[in-house]
């Protein structure tokens, strides 16, 4: 089936900041039986963001199905080719966001230069199940964004900052979220070790050992799968894991430095801030200090 294609044109007039939805589709008697067929599919030229408020769908993304709830948050880059299809009973209540690519470039050169960015990607848009707060804060911005079915909001002014923030805020909520959702094809066996090991801080610091032991297979079968999977070694796994912990740790509270790194299994403070930086664009305490402008707090 051939994707119909939208245009940010057809939705923004001038140099409006985005375009912001909120849609709700019933199931069908019909749609069980439909959820394994191809829904219609479209792209568009313009990157967007929407996530489930309520209920649930199938989402099949550049050929791909996905069973999406209440908290799961997709970001969409121009291009990508997907559709919906409800799921009994209720269907879904879903909230959509769609704004220029120079909007995300600005935000993505003024706060992210060199430090890991959502919107990328392989095959698949980066996908987030956020828990019952963080689906509560974007159910919050969802208020403010749409005062009637639909809202356009101004390129300056209120309007802009109200945007601005409501984005970052966005990547601040996932990047405190769990890690990814397990790419196609995982075996469960990975995807409920890595996720056993960030849950844990003990295991955090604890580290190879750790994940090996929540694997229960032998570190070469441990690597190859990775590799084969998430294109990284257990090392690195683990090293991800521990920075995105760090990085909890220090946006959250007020911690020394060391003694964060320290309880998240690094031995080397200089280490530590390498990783760190090349991670993140910048060294922990700096960073700590640049989010926290950035949110106000």
């Amino acid at each position: 089936m051939a994707a119909t294609r939208l245009h940010l044109a057809s939705y923004l007039t001038g140099t409006a900041a985005c375009h912001a939805m909120r849609s709700r589709l019933p199931a069908s008697a019909r749609s069980g039986r439909l959820a394994d067929r191809d829904p219609p599919v479209h792209c568009h030229d313009f990157p967007e963001v929407f996530w489930l408020e309520a209920g649930a769908m199938v989402h099949v993304v550049n050929g791909t199905r996905q069973e999406l709830a209440a908290g799961d948050v997709l970001l969409i880059r121009p291009n990508d080719v997907h559709g919906f299809i409800p799921l009994p009973p209720g269907g879904y209540t879903m909230l959509n966001v769609a704004f220029t690519a120079m909007t995300l470039e600005r935000l993505r050169s003024m706060y992210f230069p060199s430090g890991p960015w959502l919107w990328t990607g392989g095959d698949l848009p980066t996908r987030r199940r956020l828990d019952r707060a963080g689906l509560d804060r974007l159910r919050g911005w969802g208020q403010r964004l749409t005062a009637g079915p639909t809202t356009v909001l101004a390129a300056d002014g209120a309007d802009r900052l109200t945007f601005d923030a409501f984005l970052l805020d966005l990547l601040r909520v996932l990047r405190d979220a769990e890690p990814a959702v397990a790419a196609a094809g995982e075996p469960g066996w990975l995807t409920a070790a890595v996720a056993g090991v960030a849950a844990d801080p003990r295991l955090i610091a604890e580290g190879l050992p750790a994940l090996r032991r929540l694997a229960g297979c032998t570190g070469a079968h441990l690597n190859r799968s990775l590799r084969r999977h998430r294109g990284q070694t257990a090392a690195e796994c683990v090293l991800s894991l521990r920075l995105d912990h760090a990085a909890r740790r220090l946006r959250s509270g007020d911690d020394d430095v060391l003694d964060i790194a320290l309880s998240c299994g690094f031995t080397s403070l200089g280490y530590f801030y390498r990783r760190f930086a090349e991670r993140f664009g910048a060294p922990p305490a700096r960073w700590r200090r640049r989010e926290r402008e950035v949110v106000g707090g």
